[in-house]
């Protein structure tokens, strides 16, 4: 059998990898490339693993409306993406905006 296809014979699409993989590449290239994408990636690496409730709701509320739809957004991607880990998303909903 070909490598593609599982033991059934049906295809399996890697388009989630090559995405997950591009999607890594380019916030690499970001990272490096902007400033201001670094200090918020740095700022957002402080708050969450900080493990401060109070600081990481205040930093989440700093996003406005924009919060919640931002969550949702990453919560979608994180289904088809391998690069959103879901744990954590789902801890910092629920820190930031309640079970």
């Amino acid at each position: 059998m070909k490598n593609d296809q599982s033991e059934n014979g049906q295809h399996q699409s890697r388009w989630p990898l090559y995405l997950s993989g591009l999607l890594i590449i380019v916030l690499i290239l970001v990272y490096f490339f902007f400033p201001e994408v670094q200090s918020f990636f740095q700022e957002a690496w402080q708050v969450l693993s900080s493990g401060d409730e109070n600081r990481i709701s205040q930093w989440i509320e700093k996003f406005g409306w924009w919060g919640p739809f931002i969550i949702v957004l990453a919560m979608i991607a994180q289904m088809f993406l391998i690069v959103v880990p879901s744990v954590l998303l789902m801890v910092v909903a629920v820190i930031a905006y309640g079970p």
